[in-house]
């Protein structure tokens, strides 16, 4: 074919066949990806899809103000809300030897 041609041969394209589980090189050598089926169907699952028994969700609150210096924190509200395990500060990582942790 020559830049002055009008007509492509769609013979001589590669085509993808239809199984979407073969992993052999399509069009420029890219390769179907296992997964990608599901997650176009919707079918895929996400980590916040998984749900387990006695599984609890984590909540971080963190300061509005950069560089910031806390003096202090009231978590009594937060402790007496039925659905709440813990409320876990700075203060009680120290008690732990866990304040090396890094921020978030």
């Amino acid at each position: 074919m020559t830049i002055t041609d009008d007509t492509v041969d769609t013979n001589a394209v590669p085509t993808p066949d239809n199984n979407l589980n073969d992993h052999k090189p399509v069009g420029f050598g890219r390769m179907l990806r296992k997964e990608d089926p599901r997650f176009v169907r919707g079918m895929g699952q996400y980590c916040d899809d998984v749900q387990l028994p006695g599984m609890l969700h984590l909540a971080i609150l963190r300061s509005p103000l950069a560089h910031a210096r806390i003096v202090s924190i009231e978590k009594t509200a937060a402790e007496a809300h039925p659905k709440v395990v813990a409320v876990i500060t700075g203060a009680d990582l120290a008690e732990k030897n866990l304040a090396w942790m890094p921020t978030l």
